[in-house]
């Protein structure tokens, strides 16, 4: 009896993980990328493109 206890359990929060999570996967398709920044190029950073902040 105690074998059926822990697999309902295992049941349940397989499926309060899955319900979640599940928004999230859905969420994730709804955004879209408007800005990337590739570091293609050797060398120190072009001055007038960047900046740092002490």
């Amino acid at each position: 009896m105690k074998k059926n206890k822990n697999t309902e359990a295992n049941i349940l929060y397989f499926l309060i993980t899955i319900l979640a999570f599940l928004p999230m996967s859905i969420n994730a398709q709804e955004y879209e990328l408007i800005w990337n920044d590739e570091f293609d190029y050797r060398g120190k950073p072009d001055k007038d493109k960047w900046t740092h902040e002490l």
